[in-house]
């Protein structure tokens, strides 16, 4: 009788150990399959932000390029007024663009711009004389007591 009690003591032990066993399979098909998830959602993540850099790399480019379209347009109206930058010349070209006179040349802020014509300059004005001469009286003092340049 001893040997049956202890015969039921393993059988009971074998089966304890085999639903542990059981438990940790389930657990561990439980996390793999989570794993298994959460890498398609960052491959998909992954491919979702590539498409959006690849979107917005292209985009960049459209808007540099109509920038640059700009830019050349912009220079290409002001060197045929005389102003702005000239275009180089083609490869091959023998010709060369003309001269234009360039009576006044003015640098503001680091920027040189030329115009063909001559500087009008009017008299000085002081913001008395105006406010005397025709009533003005709200204007600040000094504010126009500078020359007034037309072109």
């Amino acid at each position: 009788m001893a040997e049956s009690t202890r015969f039921k003591d393993v059988l009971d032990a074998q089966k304890k150990q085999e639903l542990l066993l059981l438990e940790e399979r389930a657990q561990r098909q439980t996390s793999e399959a989570f794993f298994h998830d959460q890498i398609e959602h960052i491959s998909h993540v992954q491919k979702d932000i590539q498409l959006t850099m690849d979107n917005n790399h292209k985009m960049l480019q459209q808007q540099l390029q109509h920038m640059v379209e700009q830019m050349q347009a912009y220079n290409r109206n002001k060197s045929v007024l005389g102003e702005g930058l000239h275009a180089p010349l083609e490869r091959g070209s023998t010709s060369h663009q003309p001269d234009l006179p360039q009576t006044h040349t003015e640098t503001t802020n680091h920027h040189n711009t030329t115009c063909p014509f001559p500087r009008r300059f009017l008299t000085f004005y002081k913001s008395k004389d105006i406010e005397t001469n025709y009533g003005y009286s709200g204007i600040k003092s000094g504010y126009l007591n500078r020359r007034i340049a037309w072109w």
